[in-house]
């Protein structure tokens, strides 16, 4: 026990005191768990053959020995909150009710081991790791509030500074190849994902809706937060396209060097128009992409740096994405422009943020603005090819 906690326990007799540790704590007291409910065992399941007890049930059967683990001398730490502003996740009149209303105990995800009350690491009060039997039945509690509603969701994985890609073929084995790809940057606890972009498979297409980033500490609480760290509403991809992935850009707080990634989705799966949906991505304003985009690809004004993959000097955006860039190719081909246009105009529209054409990587990427790994020098926002980009882009419709 540290000397600060040792302290706490003797002003406050039988409890060990916490500091509040941003949004969850656990406190210890010396009281003693009551016996579950009746008809129920200590694990909170039947004992006389009928049925299965409800999460209400299991949740009653535990209560007094979580209260006694986490609520205090008196309930001072979580069920009234008086000791550092603890948070009352067990608050009278129902402490059934406010745990389940308390945010990331019964996990958004549907992950239970996303569960804030099962990752809380051991800090200057106990965690309920240091309690197997206890943490065994609150995870069956949580399992039971969480049934079948487990979100699809990615492995976790660890995030470097610059290109990263989280592979989603795990989530429909039948659309292998798809994957999300981003630029990672990180700030002391901020980390900030740009030029995200979600590719489908080239079996078929894609529906994803609404969409959340998940924190996975090295210890301590799963951030798992759909309105801070997500998207809303659906996103529909034929086969074998790319587009930006929402608005191409997120922050995340709370991060460290350690904390691994993964993604969670409302709902994940194949389109079930793509089999017999025409072009794909078809465009729907050729005649303003011929008039305006083409000749900006085709602009030779450009300066091709020596690291582009194609030979220096001067150029266009075809000299990479229509030439020996395998790499340019792979994330814009525009291999059949001048020979089939409504292919190559499909393959740009990727790139066109329906959701906020302003934020489209198309008009970023030629001024420096969205993927900083562009070769290409930043283009000023009254450069032809910028203008001519631009106004494709304002009029190709969703």
């Amino acid at each position: 026990m540290s000397s600060r906690a040792a302290l706490w326990s003797a002003l406050i007799p039988g409890t060990l005191a916490v500091a509040f540790a941003g949004w969850l704590i656990a406190c210890g007291s010396d009281s003693k768990a009551h016996p579950g409910d009746a008809g129920t065992n200590q694990e909170g399941g039947a004992t006389d053959g009928g049925p299965e007890p409800t999460p209400e049930q299991q949740f009653r059967a535990l209560e007094p020995e979580l209260t006694a683990k986490c609520g205090g001398t008196n309930g001072v730490c979580h069920v009234i909150g008086s000791f550092s502003h603890a948070p009352t996740w067990l608050a009278k009149p129902d402490a059934y009710v406010s745990a389940k209303a308390y945010k990331g105990i019964i996990p958004v995800s549907g992950d239970t081991s996303d569960s804030i009350l099962l990752t809380q690491a051991e800090h200057e009060g106990p965690s309920l790791q240091t309690s197997p039997d206890l943490f065994g039945k609150v995870r069956a509690w949580i399992e039971a509030e969480v049934g079948a509603k487990k979100l699809p969701e990615t492995d976790p994985m660890s995030i470097i500074d610059g290109e990263n890609t989280i592979d989603l073929t795990k989530l429909a084995p039948t659309l292998p190849g798809a994957k999300l790809t981003f630029l990672a940057q990180t700030n002391n606890d901020i980390l900030t994902l740009t030029s995200i972009k979600i590719y489908s498979s080239p079996m078929g297409g894609l529906h994803i809706d609404s969409p959340f980033f998940v924190i996975v500490p090295k210890s301590g609480p799963v951030i798992a937060d759909p309105v801070t760290n997500g998207f809303t509403g659906p996103l529909d991809l034929q086969k074998n396209t790319s587009q930006d992935f929402y608005s191409g850009n997120i922050i995340l707080l709370k991060w460290a060097s350690t904390s691994q990634l993964r993604v969670a989705f409302k709902a994940y799966g194949p389109l079930a128009s793509s089999v017999d949906a025409g072009p794909s991505g078809a465009c729907t304003n050729l005649t303003s992409f011929m008039t305006n985009a083409k000749p900006a690809f085709f602009s030779n004004t450009l300066t091709i740096p020596p690291d582009a993959g194609v030979a220096p000097g001067p150029g266009s955006c075809t000299s990479c994405h229509n030439g020996g860039d395998e790499v340019a190719r792979n994330a814009m081909d525009l291999t059949t422009l001048g020979t089939d246009d409504t292919n190559a105009c499909a393959q740009a529209r990727n790139f066109i943020n329906f959701s906020d054409k302003t934020k489209s990587t198309l008009v970023l990427n030629p001024q420096g603005l969205s993927n900083p790994g562009h070769p290409i020098t930043t283009l000023m926002a009254n450069d032809p090819i910028v203008v001519g980009l631009k106004q494709w882009v304002t009029d190709e419709n969703p």
